[in-house]
C-alpha cells in the first residue's frame, strides 16, 4: 500500500525528496518497512512505551548482531 502512495507522489518531489521516496520505496518492495513496522508494533507491546523508529531499529540492530 505505501509503494502505491509514493509512486503516485515521487514526480512531484524535489530531487533530494525523490531520492528517499525511491529508496523507501524499494525498502517497502524488499518488505522491510512491514517487517520494521511489525517489529515497533511488537516493541511497543512488549515494553508498554512509545518506541520511534530511531530507537526501533537501533534495538534491531542489536539483536541482530547477536546471533
Amino acid at each position: 500500500m505505501m509503494a502505491n502512495i509514493l509512486v503516485m507522489r515521487i514526480s512531484r518531489l524535489r530531487l533530494d525528496e525523490q531520492w528517499l521516496a525511491e529508496m523507501l520505496l524499494f525498502l517497502d518492495l524488499c518488505g522491510f518497512l512491514t517487517f520494521l513496522d511489525t517489529f515497533l508494533t511488537l516493541a511497543n507491546m512488549y515494553t508498554k512505551q512509545t518506541i520511534t523508529i530511531k530507537h526501533g531499529i537501533s534495538m534491531l540492530m542489536r539483536t541482530i548482531s547477536k546471533f
